[in-house]
């Protein structure tokens, strides 16, 4: 019996070994070490336009997430597209791993950020009593993104964050051809409030994760 749970215990402790070893370290980039966000993606057939806006933002966010969060020097790919252009690079919409990297050396950056944006959901939430009655439009957003050393191509973090949003009104959505600011989404159009603050929220936790993964060290001296 005494052997038996002592080879349990030895069994358990080496597993137990075997998956911490296994977990991801904390990748070493020094402070400044220089970054763009390429592209934030969002594949789907359904709502082209609506994902192209949604991409957009959410790039527009992570970004400046990074550049207020982050010890790094994040370039402004606007700066470069007529050169990425030039070098018939597409920058929108959902890139690959080796288009983020080609931009990354192109703009001479030590890594480069880009992922996609994984989920999207809106709902409606109806409430009250009789003659008072609430509705609710709920958006929730997941975003994956992905940093790469643009000299060894290898990801060095990634960061996978959430976002919520909830808008309370007697109209949250919108009337087949209103003129009001909002998302074609499936078979309604929603308000673009809820769901604009469902992608802020994502992007900053999606950057936060990052960096949480990112060990800043200052560069040795050669």
């Amino acid at each position: 019996m005494i052997k038996k749970w002592g080879s349990a215990v030895f069994s358990f402790c080496l597993c137990a070994w075997l998956l911490f070893s296994l977990q991801p370290a904390e990748a070493a980039v020094h402070p400044g070490a220089s970054v763009a966000v390429v592209s934030v993606g969002f594949y789907g057939q359904n709502d082209v336009e609506t994902r192209k806006l949604l991409a957009e933002k959410a790039t527009e966010f992570v970004g400046e997430r990074m550049f207020k969060d982050s010890k790094l020097t994040v370039k402004n790919l606007e700066e470069y597209l007529p050169e990425l252009q030039a070098q018939g690079i597409d920058t929108e919409g959902n890139i690959d791993a080796d288009a983020a990297e080609k931009i990354g050396k192109l703009l001479n950056v030590d890594y480069v950020v880009y992922g996609n944006i994984l989920s999207l959901s809106v709902d409606q939430d109806s409430t009250g009593v009789v003659l008072i009655e609430t509705d609710s439009q709920i958006a929730n957003a997941e975003i994956m993104l992905k940093m790469v050393d643009t000299q060894t191509d290898a990801i060095v973090a990634t960061g996978r964050g959430r976002g919520s949003s909830r808008q309370t009104s007697g109209s949250v959505v919108l009337p087949v051809g209103s003129s009001a600011v909002g998302y074609q989404w499936g078979t309604d159009r929603f308000s673009s409030k809820t769901v604009d603050q469902a992608i802020i929220n994502a992007s900053e936790d999606s950057v936060q994760k990052l960096l949480e993964k990112i060990n800043m060290q200052k560069p040795k001296k050669l």
